[in-house]
């Protein structure tokens, strides 16, 4: 496929706003086609996930406030049938729409109330009640959340994540639906098997590269030149068992993509569906893994497997 990424990400950008917002990329109404065609039939788009319920309650020494770029013609509709409940905004401390992200965490627009609409300042929120717009930094005043007792959950990048975390020091959650495809791809025993060859077959070729610089024959040669076209070949396997044209969303053969760093870098945490926390305690704390950079490798992994003081004959 010989395709621009610009020229792909500007359409593709224009087409989602215009189906969002309408031609006229407005905040207000009930948005643009694609949210009049979901509410037509919001079952057709929204399964219920009655899991999901369970972290609407989670006890008075934590607080809930959902803050999206949806109007609040289709929050209302999505909520009320994931919920069954048309009171459902009482489950959360507060609501906000039409928050037009990424604006919201840069802007000083100030928020609005929708029930009782009003032209008073806010300077409280109140349960029940939703708000329009706003800004983080009203946001934070207002609520007092801030620095690592808060986390966030979002499903985009740039829209979600960067600014809370850069901001504000919010820990972060990213959801990625693409995820579960991924990992059950990389669960088949085909592509465990694939990988575990690439790997092998590297190893080959670094091995058989030392021995040339002794025993340079031509049979050596082209027995490297042949694991060089298998390797490529495996690789192109790999990546294209994910996606025939774009490979995978995490990884670019052995390298992360742009996409994954960003994840690495702004997300604390990220998963295919928030009720994959579904057995974790509320009071868990996660812990990374530590990093390895090329150098420390050798050490690191010595470490891990409690061969380093075979190494160092202690």
């Amino acid at each position: 496929m010989n395709f621009h990424p610009r020229y792909l990400s500007d359409d593709v950008n224009t087409a989602a706003r215009i189906l969002h917002n309408g031609y006229n990329l407005s905040m207000h109404g009930v948005g643009g086609r694609l949210h009049i065609e979901v509410m037509r039939d919001i079952s057709k788009y929204l399964e219920k996930a009655p899991k999901l319920l369970v972290y609407f309650y989670v006890g008075n020494d934590y607080t809930l406030r959902a803050v999206g770029h949806l109007t609040f013609e289709l929050r209302n509709k999505g909520m009320s049938y994931l919920t069954s409940r048309k009171d459902w905004s009482d489950l959360f401390d507060c609501v906000i729409v039409c928050a037009r992200k990424p604006d919201f965490y840069r802007s000083h627009r100030p928020f609005r109330r929708i029930k009782k609409p009003t032209w008073s300042v806010v300077d409280k929120f109140e349960p029940g009640e939703v708000y329009q717009g706003g800004n983080l930094a009203d946001f934070s005043r207002l609520t007092g959340w801030c620095g690592q007792k808060v986390i966030y959950f979002g499903d985009h990048i740039f829209s979600d994540l960067i600014d809370p975390s850069i901001q504000q020091g919010w820990r972060t959650g990213c959801i990625i639906h693409e995820l579960a495809k991924e990992i059950e791809t990389r669960s088949t025993s085909s592509y465990r098997h694939t990988l575990s060859w690439l790997i092998r077959l590297e190893r080959l070729l670094n091995e058989a590269q030392s021995q040339r610089q002794e025993y340079r024959t031509p049979d050596l040669d082209n027995l490297i030149e042949q694991w060089r076209d298998e390797r490529r070949r495996v690789r192109l396997e790999l990546k294209t068992v994910f996606n025939k044209s774009f490979g995978s969303v995490f990884r670019t053969y052995h390298n992360p993509t742009f996409f994954a760093n960003k994840i690495r870098k702004f997300a604390d945490i990220y998963m295919s569906n928030v009720v994959n926390l579904d057995h974790i305690p509320l009071d868990y704390v996660f812990y990374p893994n530590r990093t390895y950079l090329p150098h420390e490798r050798l050490v690191e992994t010595l470490i891990d497997t409690g061969k380093l003081g075979e190494y160092l004959h202690i």
